[in-house]
């Protein structure tokens, strides 16, 4: 589902705007100059019920699943996701050590939990191995090793690879196209999609890939992918159908527009989306629509657009707090957000 600081590249979207992709040996700072505000439909405020402490160092993305939270946490190298007890906010499990053995990671760019015959996997891609790591989260208790560990085929970087059923959806930073299409054992088979369009015509396909640079999410039963860019207010809702994805609808809050300086581009009204979660029927994205704040440690929205599958916005929220991630419960019944409070807390909101 966190930023103005400086990390290695393609990290996950908690990142600030202004990043160093090392990996690719491309650098880019992303400059906002103007604020947006949402659209003018009706704004539903939400007030956080309950504040639940968590032990943290750096978390960058939130989940819930089986009565739990699932924190990414990207400094803690005895483990950098993290399960807690949705009540108590106690530790349960650490997952995902950083190291070099083959258990362990180097980059824990993004997770996902997904149901297959009934039970919930948990998978972790390693960005800096070029690995996916599954587990069996429902089985934690008894095993916290992944049960099975995939490697990419090829010298490709990604830094975001989702589960689409039949094989994987992998963003980079490409110039012709917006997916990889990965088999099961991670080997590339084909390319989909397009970039945003762009307010003003880009002739330099490199910078425009780099201004949409983004994340995915599926959800949990493999029926739909929703992408999304910071740079612009899009999410991009695709059906996913045989291993296949097929786009399906663009949701437009504000357009991609920047401008491309000293092969650079700077965003003309501000950023977009900074995350999105998956319910059982309804997406939930998080909206900033402001300029960045560089004096602040990361980027926060504190606008929710909820949207059905077919991309039909339902609802629009108002936190009380910004946030840089949020999750939901797939009975849509609960929001849960990650605030520092001046310590991490997870804050709760009831949507019914």
């Amino acid at each position: 589902m966190p930023l103005s600081l400086l990390k290695v590249a393609f990290a996950i979207k908690k990142m600030s705007m202004k990043k160093i992709f090392s990996i690719l040996g491309i650098c880019i700072t992303l400059i906002v100059v103007l604020g947006c505000k949402p659209n003018n439909a009706e704004t539903k405020q939400l007030e956080c019920t309950r504040k639940i402490p968590i032990e943290v160092s750096l978390p960058t993305d939130l989940a819930t699943e089986l009565n739990s939270f699932i924190v990414s946490d990207f400094k803690d190298a005895k483990g950098m996701i993290k399960v807690f007890d949705m009540e108590t906010g106690k530790l349960k499990y650490q997952l995902a050590p950083k190291g070099e053995a083959k258990d362990e990671v180097l980059e824990a760019s993004n997770f996902e939990l997904l149901k297959d015959n009934e039970e919930t996997w948990l998978y972790v891609y390693d960005l800096g191995k070029g690995k996916l790591l599954k587990y069996d989260f429902g089985n934690l208790a008894n095993n916290g090793n992944p049960t099975q560990i995939d490697k990419l085929k090829s010298n490709d970087r990604y830094y975001c690879i989702n589960n689409i059923g039949k094989g994987y959806a992998a963003l980079g930073v490409f110039e012709n196209h917006k997916f990889d299409l990965l088999n099961d054992s991670l080997k590339k088979y084909s390319t989909y999609g397009s970039y945003l369009p762009n307010k003003e015509k880009v002739s330099n396909k490199m910078i425009d890939a780099m201004a949409n640079f983004g994340r995915s999410v599926v959800s949990s039963d493999k029926k739909i992918l929703v992408n999304f860019s910071f740079a612009a207010g899009v999410l991009r809702f695709y059906d996913i159908k045989d291993g296949t994805l097929i786009h399906r609808k663009d949701a437009v809050v504000k357009p991609m527009n920047y401008k491309v300086k000293n092969d650079d581009y700077q965003l003309q009204d501000g950023l977009g989306f900074l995350d999105a979660a998956i319910s059982d029927n309804y997406v939930y994205a998080l909206y900033s629509g402001e300029k960045e704040n560089f004096n602040a440690p990361m980027p926060t929205a504190s606008y929710v657009y909820k949207y059905d599958y077919q991309g039909n916005l339902k609802d629009i929220y108002h936190l009380d707090k910004a946030t840089f991630t949020l999750a939901v419960k797939n009975d849509n019944s609960q929001l849960f957000t990650i605030v520092d409070d001046p310590n991490s807390k997870i804050f709760v909101y009831n949507l019914k």
